[in-house]
C-alpha cells in the first residue's frame, strides 16, 4: 500500500481499493483527478451516515 501513490503518479496510472474483494475507492493520479472534476464526469451519491 505504502507503494501505490508513487506508482499512480509516476505511471500517470489509477488504482482501485478493494475491500473484502469489492472496491471501495480509487487512486488517481492528480491530472486525471483534475480532468475528471472539470468535465464533470464525477458523479456523487451522498449517503447518510449510519447510525
Amino acid at each position: 500500500m505504502n507503494d501505490m501513490p508513487n506508482q499512480v503518479h509516476h505511471r500517470n496510472d489509477s488504482t482501485a481499493i478493494n475491500k473484502d474483494g469489492k472496491p471501495i475507492a480509487a487512486l488517481v493520479d492528480a491530472c486525471l483527478c483534475a480532468r475528471i472534476l472539470e468535465t464533470g464526469e464525477a458523479q456523487t451519491t451522498a449517503k447518510r451516515p449510519r447510525r
